[in-house]
């Protein structure tokens, strides 16, 4: 429950939002806990340029959140204070080429707090993505690297306490005049779950591929290769 604000004048970019936040909206099994309904966010937002083209956007956030611990009821009660700030940068090439990076920083409980203590690099992450199109051979491509550092904190349901590393190529195909869509990507830790352990990382590695055929007044058909692991 809250509100949120934006606007982008000329090449103005402004935003904010606050309100309470209730991740215990899916806990069948701590009951009763404050930890769901003492959750709080708020964030301002500050940057140059247009928002669906070159930009470069400062973002900070405050608040509280439940620390999600599936290890008791007493760890899943608690919420502890937490802040932090990222920039973020769009680099569009041309019209069919773009990147996207960003860093950002949070409070965490090694460095009393501070998030400008630049002295560890735990409580912090960063991104970088890419897209490209080729329009002549209906060809697409994206990717994308994600680092985390184990005191790095954020409104997702990302675990902390474990460095987080994540990437992801994908790439798709048209054939036929895009009656036939042809798909394959690779990626590696590509999930979020509130359900994992606080210091769960994962190493594997998954591939899949898939075909989706398109023809005018009859059934959409899919076919696809899902490794069970990542099911």
């Amino acid at each position: 429950n809250g509100a949120n604000i934006e606007a982008n004048p000329d090449r103005v970019y402004v935003a904010a939002a606050a309100g309470k936040v209730n991740y215990r909206f899916r806990d069948f099994i701590v009951k009763g806990s404050d930890g769901g309904n003492t959750q709080s966010l708020g964030l301002v937002r500050l940057g140059y340029g247009r928002k669906g083209s070159n930009n470069l956007i400062f973002t900070y956030y405050a608040g509280k959140k439940g620390l999600l611990s599936q290890t008791g009821n007493a760890d899943s009660m608690r919420t502890q204070k937490i802040s932090g700030f990222s920039i973020e940068s769009r680099m569009v090439l041309n019209k069919n080429n773009y990147l996207i990076a960003e860093y950002a920083r949070s409070s965490y409980a090694g460095s009393k707090g501070k998030i400008m203590d630049f002295s560890s690099r735990l409580n912090e992450a960063w991104t970088i993505k890419a897209f490209s199109e080729y329009p002549s051979t209906h060809t697409s491509v994206s990717a994308y690297y994600r680092k985390m550092g184990e005191g790095f904190q954020s409104f997702t349901l990302y675990s902390t306490n474990s460095n987080q590393e994540a990437w992801s190529l994908k790439v798709k195909q048209g054939l036929i005049k895009q009656r036939l869509l042809l798909e394959a990507s690779i990626r590696k830790n590509d999930f979020n779950s509130p359900l994992a352990a606080p210091d769960f990382s994962s190493s594997t590695v998954f591939k899949s591929v898939q075909a989706t055929l398109r023809i005018r007044k009859y059934p959409v058909v899919t076919i696809g290769f899902y490794p069970s692991s990542q099911l």
